[in-house]
């Protein structure tokens, strides 16, 4: 990703409020073919849910992490796991099929994408 994009922050901030309106949860990742790009991750958004986004004190490193009392709530541990994992492949297909894609893209284009290009000027395609 290269930068910033008010119009990208904008379109998430709305995404932000469907999550919250539909009381779900989702992984989104957004990009406006300038090079910029956005992503969130909405695990700890959901009444229901019991996944939270922690800080270690020691480390300053990020995870995730289910709450304690999962067990005296078993329905809400239940939606947060099975969302977790229907998240978890959903991403898996998604991954798949951009792999294949950008694969595609570097035969065609004559193009190493792993160099992050982010923008490619039309010229140089080759119409096929």
């Amino acid at each position: 990703m290269r930068g910033v994009s008010k119009e990208l922050k904008s379109a998430m901030s709305e995404i932000d409020e469907i999550i919250k309106k539909y009381d779900i949860n989702g992984a989104i990742f957004l990009a406006d073919g300038k090079g910029n790009g956005e992503f969130k991750i909405h695990f700890e958004t959901p009444t229901w849910s019991m996944a939270r986004f922690l800080k270690t004190k020691k480390s300053g490193n990020e995870y995730w992490h289910l709450k304690s009392y999962m067990k005296s709530k078993p329905v809400e541990t239940n939606r947060t796991i099975s969302s977790i994992f229907n998240i978890e492949g959903m991403l898996m297909h998604v991954c798949h099929i951009v792999m294949t894609l950008c694969k595609d893209l570097d035969k065609r284009l004559n193009l190493d994408h792993d160099k992050n290009p982010m923008i490619i000027d039309s010229k140089d395609w080759d119409d096929e």
